[in-house]
């Protein structure tokens, strides 16, 4: 398994101002969906709205069953900011985790080049920028075409993901620690990175936290998960704490399904590892 280093880059402030109204757009449309037809308020929701590092997108919406990661791309000059990178870790982690990958689409024109500034458009250091078309604005990154979240939502049961039920544990363990009043620095909802969550306890001390979805008691060990990363001359550096969470249907599965209440267990992180 890969390691997920303490030191991560922030986003650009370009990007989190482009985040922020790529976000409220489609906000907008979810409440223009609400006035005609109140029924729809419960088929939009968002998923994941946090920045994260490294992630294949920028953030996460659902329409019924199927899941949409957005990735919000900078068109300036006819150039694009998304690499093949970008779209190969994008589509390939979508078809792993079963979602439908889309490219918000920003378009960015310089103050000077801009000769009145669109109702929809935001100021960024004398830069320009809005969304590339009316309506949703998302775009399948592989061919270019429209996608319409009401065209490909269905009701049909589907499995949570390894990403979608570690990402929910994560969020029940940052709460966890937001009570305590600890500090949280960073976190990574990826599979493959470990630890997840970095933080600063009530020591002052950073540390950080494996976070682990249970579905066999094994995986309730810690050690069976320090043992993956204690050699990383990071890691070993700094105190460890271990997050246990379980999901369980309300018949006892360990299987889940998008929409379906859940029986959460959760008994708090503990501390499992004393840094050099």
């Amino acid at each position: 398994m890969k390691q997920q280093l303490l030191d991560r880059p922030e986003p650009s402030p370009i990007l989190v101002k482009a985040r922020q109204s790529a976000g409220h757009h489609l906000e907008e449309q979810f409440k223009y969906r609400y006035d005609k037809d109140i029924d729809e308020h419960k088929n939009y929701r968002w998923i994941k709205s946090e920045w994260t590092y490294p992630s294949f997108e920028h953030f996460t919406f659902a329409y019924k069953n199927k899941l949409f990661p957005v990735f919000v791309e900078f068109i300036e000059d006819g150039k694009s900011s998304m690499t093949e990178n970008d779209i190969t870790f994008l589509v390939n982690s979508s078809k792993k985790y079963n979602l439908i990958p889309c490219v918000f689409k920003m378009k960015i024109i310089s103050y000077q080049n801009n000769k009145y500034e669109y109702h929809s458009s935001y100021n960024m250091n004398n830069n320009y920028f809005y969304p590339l078309s009316n309506g949703w604005n998302l775009y399948d990154p592989l061919t270019g075409n429209d996608i319409i979240p009401e065209d490909l939502g269905d009701d049909l049961p589907i499995k949570l993901s390894d990403w979608e039920i570690l990402n929910f544990a994560i969020q029940i363990v940052i709460d966890d620690i937001k009570k305590k009043g600890w500090k949280i620095f960073s976190f990574c909802d990826l599979p493959e990175i470990n630890p997840q969550i970095w933080i600063e306890d009530n020591f002052e001390k950073r540390c950080w936290v494996i976070v682990k979805n249970i579905e066999k008691e094994e995986d309730n060990d810690p050690h069976k998960w320090i043992n993956i990363i204690k050699d990383s001359n990071i890691i070993e550096n700094f105190d460890g704490y271990f997050a246990g969470v379980r999901f369980l249907s309300n018949n006892g599965s360990n299987t889940i399904l998008r929409g379906e209440a859940a029986i959460i267990d959760y008994k708090g992180i503990k501390s499992v590892y004393l840094g050099k």
